[in-house]
């Protein structure tokens, strides 16, 4: 814990750059921009089909290639608001780390399951009796 200060700020930092969505928001504004310009597409391709006559092999290929395309921006769109979410629920949890980070003592002198759950993302008890830690951080330590 002496290095708690810089523990805290690394990990504010860490937030902001977690809570950095604009790249991933502007991804999704050009998704729905080519989405609608699909659905454009489709309506002038009903209309045309409509008002002239149409070889309807033709049609119904354009229309499933445009109906393809539009489901393909879609499972896009999903990805890319769930990372949103995703990017945000671990912006929070830093927050919350951080918080409880800055009131704990300087010295902790017994195991601590908060701050053990904060840093360890899981531990893995290996065959050759050693255990290997990996942090929430991405490291990795083997331990015997």
């Amino acid at each position: 814990m002496s290095n708690r200060t810089q523990l805290v700020e690394d990990t504010k930092e860490m937030i902001q750059l977690l809570c950095d969505t604009s790249a991933v928001e502007k991804e999704i504004d050009t998704l729905k921009k080519r989405g609608q310009d699909i659905i454009v597409l489709v309506e002038n391709l009903i209309s045309k089909n409509a008002n002239e006559a149409m070889n309807q092999d033709e049609f119904q290929e354009r229309y499933n290639e445009y109906d393809a395309e539009h489901n393909s921006i879609s499972e896009k769109l999903n990805k890319k608001e769930l990372e949103i979410v995703e990017k945000k629920a671990k912006a929070k949890y830093l927050e919350s780390f951080a918080k409880d980070l800055e009131n704990r003592p300087l010295i902790i002198e017994e195991f601590d399951e908060d701050i053990w759950c904060y840093l360890i993302d899981r531990a893995t008890v290996n065959k050759d009796e050693t255990v290997t830690f990996l942090f929430r951080n991405g490291k990795k330590i083997n331990v015997k």
